[in-house]
């Protein structure tokens, strides 16, 4: 069986001046050959999970940077 897994997308999220901050590959498992209804299926699902994730993950990284500053802050002030 050809077993193997395919890149389906690739999420980039960005800095306030639009420069790449981090990407992140979306792959899936296929078992043999990728029909061409099967690859628009594929797409289709990682639109959907790009959409999904994209805010929680801009909040996290906002959560993250907001702490990484109060950090910084604190360090000077010791």
């Amino acid at each position: 069986m050809n077993e193997h897994y395919t890149q389906i997308a690739y999420i980039g999220l960005l800095n306030d001046d639009d420069t790449l901050k981090f990407g992140v590959s979306l792959y899936v498992k296929v078992i043999g050959e990728v029909s061409a209804e099967q690859q628009n299926l594929m797409s289709e699902v990682a639109d959907i999970i790009a959409r999904y994730y994209e805010k929680p993950l801009r909040e996290y990284l906002q959560k993250l940077k907001k702490e990484q500053i109060k950090n910084d802050n604190q360090h000077l002030q010791s």
